[in-house]
C-alpha cells in the first residue's frame, strides 16, 4: 500500500492497489514514513476504509 499522507507515528493514510483510501493504525507504522513510500499491514494494523455511501 502506498501512503498518501502520514498523520503521525501512529497513523497514515494509505491507498491500495484497487483505488479505496484506507487509514492504518498501528503503533510505529508512520515512524519514517513520506508521501509515497510502501508499507505493509500487519495482522495487529486497524484498518479504516473510506466509503462514499449514496
Amino acid at each position: 500500500m502506498k501512503v498518501i499522507q502520514v498523520y503521525g507515528q501512529n497513523a497514515v493514510r494509505v491507498r491500495n492497489s484497487a483505488g479505496e483510501s484506507m487509514m492504518l493504525i498501528e503503533k510505529g507504522i508512520g515512524f519514517r514514513k513520506r508521501k509515497g513510500d510502501l508499507v505493509q499491514q500487519r495482522p495487529t494494523t486497524r484498518i479504516f476504509i473510506e466509503r462514499i455511501v449514496k
